[in-house]
């Protein structure tokens, strides 16, 4: 459920000391507005509570997020139920709303994208800067920078394991890469998984 400031109190007069008392240390996403209702931030967080507050310490603050705190009448939050979803809806926001004190890329070309593969029946998951039509296979996108993909692709190969490595080198191998070993890839390059069971955790992805 979203989470609002009170929004009678007067503009640059934000009760952060009160709301950060009520807010939750679960993941995801939230939203700053000025007094005009005008969205100023969107932001994701694995801990909400310790994100926000953060914006509120006495020093140490850099002159652009200064003056976006001077701005602040409301904070809406949204809870999510992972760190990952409140990436994804980070993302989606920035790129709806366009608020003025993200750093959005100029165009779609140069947005940072996931790229889940097609043409095999072991995709893969993989950075792309740029979405395109060629190819086919399946765009996630657009994030607001590239530490956000990567960060995510972390998170997704941890939890399922799928494969991030170039057609090449998969078709290549004669034996597991280190991403077996370390636990990050289930090894479909030397049949350790069934294309069955490798595209069931795809679905679960």
């Amino acid at each position: 459920m979203p989470t609002r400031s009170d929004p009678e109190q007067s503009p640059g007069k934000f009760d952060s000391q009160n709301f950060l008392k009520q807010l939750t240390e679960r993941p995801g996403v939230y939203r700053m507005y000025d007094d005009t209702g005008g969205i100023l931030y969107v932001g994701k967080a694995r801990n909400l509570r310790k994100r926000v507050s953060s914006y509120f310490r006495k020093s140490g603050l850099a002159p652009k997020t200064e003056a976006l705190v001077g701005k602040i009448a409301a904070i809406e939050v949204t809870i999510t139920g992972s760190e990952t979803e409140a990436l994804l809806l980070e993302q989606n926001l920035i790129k709806s709303l366009r608020p003025p004190y993200n750093i959005l890329l100029r165009d779609d070309k140069s947005y940072p994208y996931i790229y889940l593969s097609s043409h095999s029946d072991y995709p893969s998951l993989t950075f792309r800067r740029g979405r395109t039509k060629k190819g086919g296979g399946i765009w996630f996108g657009p994030f607001p920078s590239s530490g956000a993909v990567k960060e995510s692709l972390n998170i997704l190969q941890k939890v399922f394991r799928i494969r991030s490595c170039s057609e090449s080198y998969f078709r290549n191998r004669t034996r597991p890469c280190l991403q077996y070993q370390i636990n990050r890839c289930t090894a479909p390059c030397v049949g350790f998984i069934s294309p069955e069971e490798y595209q069931e955790d795809i679905r679960h992805a």
